[in-house]
């Protein structure tokens, strides 16, 4: 049961750490409400990003399938908590609104592919140690269920933290970069921090293919 609880801890640990991420989705809150990059520029980046996704896949899966180390199969890529936060308050921080629209897009996109992979593989680190807990699957399921309900609370606490911060540290202002950087680093360090319980809490017992 302290296992229950430091998975599902360090898995909704997680899901604030990477609450903030760079994406080029259509009326994204931030690449289009915020830094005001058009529709078009959005619909032919987040393609070439699904298309670097898909030719990055068997990649991802060869590390999974052939990188050996001592603090396990997936909790090995719990280290990345750090390096990810980092990168998340880089990506805030970086003057995005003092470039013109092509350098500010373009570093944007690079920007946000190396965030994206590196909270990619925190991600999997996290969510991926329920399976390696027990050999048994009956358990595996009720650690799932238990985790399930802890980390799903993270979406309705920030969806309700950022209006109120923004109320109280942006005049209630959504789409200003200044918002982002009053309110994210915190969630982003808090996140990084619990998300740790889940490594050092949590003992990988058996071994996948």
């Amino acid at each position: 049961y302290k296992e229950y609880l430091m998975l599902s801890v360090g898995w909704l640990g997680m899901r604030l750490a990477t609450v903030f991420g760079i994406s080029f989705g259509v009326n994204d809150p931030f690449t289009a409400m915020t830094l005001k990059m058009t529709h078009k520029d959005l619909l032919l980046f987040g393609y070439i990003c699904t298309a670097i996704g898909y030719a990055l896949a068997p990649l991802n899966a060869y590390i999974i399938d052939n990188l050996r180390s001592r603090a396990g199969k997936y909790k090995v890529y719990i280290k990345l908590a750090v390096p990810a936060g980092i990168l998340s308050l880089f990506a805030l921080f970086y003057p995005y609104e003092k470039m013109s629209y092509w350098p500010m897009v373009i570093s944007l996109f690079v920007i946000g592919q190396i965030q994206g992979y590196v909270q990619q593989w925190y991600n999997t680190g996290v969510s991926n140690l329920v399976y390696v807990i027990s050999p048994n699957s009956q358990e595996r399921v009720k650690i799932m269920m238990v985790s399930s309900l802890v980390h799903n609370f993270a979406p309705s606490l920030t969806g309700i933290l950022i209006p109120v911060l923004s109320d109280v540290f942006a005049n209630g202002d959504l789409y200003n970069v200044k918002t982002y950087r009053m309110v994210y680093p915190a969630i982003i360090i808090i996140g990084v921090v619990m998300s740790m319980t889940a490594y050092f809490g949590v003992e990988e017992r058996i071994v996948q293919p």
